[in-house]
């Protein structure tokens, strides 16, 4: 069950027949004497007037008396086979959780796989607090019954051992659902995650009911166990604690707890108002929002603690949408998701006095449900309608959504993207019948094609359509690979292999586009195939040639979706013609702004790197030379003594840095003297310049590092940095890619891309260019998805 611990522990043991003061209630002020004889009459007897709680139900109930099974160690022991690892699910400070079988009539030990499934929690022997929690919890769920509060069946004190029995949560804790312990668990969807939601307030309000309140004190998502259903139990009392009384407004305890959750009154005083717990409720309502724990110190500064990063955004319909979790995006309303956020505001106000109590927090959240549930009933309404159609209609419509179906169930592994087939289906359903209805008046002989072809163009958008539900990459990149193995397999010319290839590349680009991806790469030609055979590389030429001015024809996809054409590489490399026809694709399609296509020809990624370099080095000479011109005071050269060094490796050649320094030695004579003085030289330029080679040099997020005396004697001097590099790069007119795509199974760069695919992931199926696919598309882009939020962390640590 994962999932019941105390959120505390003393490394210390203290035996059962521990002597000190509790306030936990039914138990004696004092319990110097208290033993397993006394603690089993209470938990099946009557119990003192001091610690009695006014039973309350509206949904619920408070028992009188705790009424639970007493269970022997032995038995415990055979329900949960021996405590072996196989039934283990899960441990903490207080102690491990097993899996256990009972008999459901008589509670007695079954044989596993049989009976009535439970988790047994066992205590560590050497927790101290441990054994309070242990009391407090049989205390506390021995009397409470609820619906949404984890039922105890009963307990164990033998000797030295102490258990609990409860039933068994099959969907184990909100915290293991909300950030993904285990990668088969899939995302919560909206509606999952209000009724989550929903019932763990339910919970939280039956315990805050009673005359005399009971505190929950730890109220946090790994606390909030989840039953077949998704039905919100609270679990874990071992920290719950009597509300004030008497006309006290708090009770002021130990502060106990885990931060992150506790209310900022709590920690700075050690008051404890009924209203504490609220603010816990407000921050896993935060977390169910985002996605995100209350604390993670792997986020950037200043966004680590949760509450304090995202209260700005709660008010804002806009800011909100920035911090909701992305696997729920297209499944809530914005109104609805306003008035969560909201919600939690008000449950996190600073002041307990100016919280919403939980009931009102419970009104909220079931006002916000009776959004969706309106929105439902409009969408059933509709469908009525279109289950009155024509018969023959309904028939070629069912037909058709069952295909669509069994190709989701076996495509598409998210929920959201499950439940958002049958939304677009029927948002598309009059679509389809159009499409029928157009097919049938055409003559004869053209409608089975015309059908099939709008109906396949229309099944490919209903995907493309579920896979939205998710990110989409915006950026994707192609290896062109296979084309000649092509041609060879398929008994083919070598040159017919490049024709398949790029009418291959068009079906692909509109897929991309269709889908909704910005910017796509191809790796169309390297410098490296120049050394192939001359007439190979002339017939590449000429085709190249061909294919760009077809590019450019009214009609072809570069218009229909306003791709602007960038070429990438040594242009120079190229004939002149076919220099000519990409100098002109990329005129005419200046003004084109809606999709971007970068096509690599005559390129290496090496060389673009070293092409980059130089073109940092030119602009710092420029800048030297402007230093030189404003006549540099002293000190303003006295790092040619260090070298230069950009981020992570040497940025400039040999060559280069010594045309720089002695730049730097012309535009400084007239200061060399006084800077001689100063100690800034020790040794002459030309010594410099040939010691360079050798010269040690540190970087340190783009600084050069130098002494503290020489940093107050000096000014700065321009020097190389990342963001240098990047702007010179040929890819710099695009973002990095998301998905790098290599045909033929190569899975490998080939000199493609090395700079910008630090983070991306490489997919090379199988097939040869010619043979790829929109199953290969889709699958990349699948792939992409479900690593998305680990790649979006890397990148946030370059």
């Amino acid at each position: 069950m994962g999932l019941c611990f105390s959120s505390s522990s003393s490394p210390s043991p203290n035996p059962p027949n521990y002597s000190g003061s509790t306030s936990n209630v039914g138990f004696s002020a004092t319990t110097s004497s208290f033993g397993k004889s006394q603690f089993s009459e209470m938990a099946s007897g009557s119990i003192d007037s001091e610690g009695s709680l006014p039973c309350c139900s509206p949904d619920g109930q408070i028992l009188e008396r705790p009424n639970l099974k007493e269970f022997s160690f032995g038995d415990l022991r055979s329900a949960a086979k021996s405590f072996k690892g196989d039934t283990l699910l899960g441990e903490g400070g207080f102690g491990r959780v097993y899996k256990g079988w009972l008999d459901e009539k008589t509670l007695t030990p079954a044989k596993p796989g049989t009976g009535m499934v439970v988790a047994i929690k066992k205590l560590n022997p050497e927790s101290t607090q441990g054994f309070q929690e242990w009391k407090s919890e049989v205390n506390f769920l021995g009397r409470l019954s609820h619906p949404n509060l984890v039922k105890l069946l009963g307990y164990c004190w033998d000797e030295d051992e102490l258990l609990l029995v409860y039933e068994f949560m099959p969907k184990g804790s909100l915290e293991n659902h909300l950030f993904r312990r285990n990668p088969n668990i899939e995302p919560l969807s909206w509606n999952t995650r209000l009724k989550i939601a929903i019932g763990a307030a339910r919970g939280l309000a039956f315990l805050h009911a009673s005359e005399k309140q009971v505190i929950y004190r730890d109220f946090k998502a790994s606390n909030i166990l989840l039953d077949g259903n998704y039905n919100a139990k609270i679990s874990d009392f071992g920290l719950a604690k009597l509300g004030p009384s008497g006309g006290q407004s708090h009770v002021t305890t130990r502060v106990m707890g885990t931060y992150g959750y506790a209310a900022p009154e709590y920690i700075a005083t050690g008051h404890l108002y009924v209203k504490s717990d609220v603010y816990g409720f407000g921050v896993v309502l935060l977390e169910i929002l985002t996605g995100m724990r209350a604390l993670d110190t792997r986020r950037p500064t200043g966004q680590q603690n949760l509450v304090e990063w995202t209260k700005p955004f709660l008010s804002s319909k806009k800011k909100l949408k920035t911090i909701m979790d992305g696997r729920i995006e297209g499944q809530y309303s914005p109104k609805a998701a306003l008035q969560a956020a909201e919600l939690t505001l008000k449950c996190l106000e600073h002041d307990p006095k100016q919280r919403s109590s939980m009931k009102e927090v419970l009104e909220g959240l079931e006002a916000i449900e009776a959004i969706h549930v309106k929105s439902k009933e409009s969408k059933t309404r509709n469908s009525h309608h279109i289950s009155h159609q024509h018969p023959r209609k309904r028939d070629v419509k069912d037909c058709l959504f069952a295909n669509l179906k069994l190709v989701k169930l076996r495509t598409f592994k998210k929920p959201n993207q499950a439940r958002l087939v049958e939304e677009t289906i029927g948002f598309q359903e009059g679509s389809v019948i159009r499409h029928w209805q157009s097919a049938m008046q055409k003559n004869t002989g053209n409608i089975i094609g015309q059908f099939f072809g709008g109906l396949n163009c229309y099944l490919r958008r209903c995907m493309f359509a579920i896979l939205s539900v998710g990110p989409v990459p915006s950026h994707i990149a192609f290896i062109m690979d296979g084309n000649r193995r092509y041609a060879k397999k398929k008994n083919m010319e070598e040159g017919d292999g490049h024709k398949a290839g790029f009418n291959v590349l068009t079906s692909i680009l509109r897929y991309c586009y269709e889908l909704g991806v910005k910017y796509v790469t191809v790796y169309a030609f390297s410098i490296d195939n120049f050394k192939r055979k001359s007439e190979e590389v002339q017939s590449l030429m000429e085709l190249m040639r061909k294919k760009i001015e077809e590019l450019l024809q009214q009609e072809s996809l570069i218009n229909e979706y306003g791709v602007r054409l960038h070429f990438i590489g040594e242009m120079q490399l190229l004939t002149e013609p076919v220099r000519a026809a990409v100098e002109r694709a990329m005129r005419v399609t200046a003004h084109n702004n809606q999709r971007v296509l970068l096509i690599c020809v005559a390129y290496t990624s090496r060389q673009e790197i070293v092409h980059a370099v130089q073109e940092c080095c030119k602009e710092k000479l420029n800048e030297v030379q402007a230093l030189k011109e404003a006549k540099a005071t002293n000190g303003a050269f006295s790092r040619i003594d260090q070298g230069l060094k950009g981020n992570d490796f040497d940025l400039l050649s040999q060559d280069s840095c010594k045309d720089y320094l002695k730049a730097i030695k012309a535009c400084s004579s007239e200061v060399e003297s006084a800077a001689r003085k100063d100690g800034l030289f020790e040794n002459n330029v030309e010594n410099h310049i040939g010691y360079y080679p050798e010269a040690e040099m540190t970087s340190y997020n783009g600084l050069v590092e130098m002494t503290e005396d020489r940093k107050n004697k000096q000014d700065e001097v321009p020097f190389i940095k990342l963001a240098d590099i990047e702007k010179n790069m040929y890819m710099a007119v695009a973002p990095d890619p998301d998905i790098l795509i290599r045909t033929s199974g190569e899975a490998r760069l080939s000199n493609f891309l090395l700079w910008q695919t630090s983070t991306c992931p490489l997919y090379a199926p199988t097939a040869l260019w010619p043979e790829i696919g929109l199953r290969h598309l889709i699958w990349a882009v699948l792939n992409f998805q479900r690593h998305y939020f680990y790649l979006e962390k890397k990148k946030k640590q370059f």
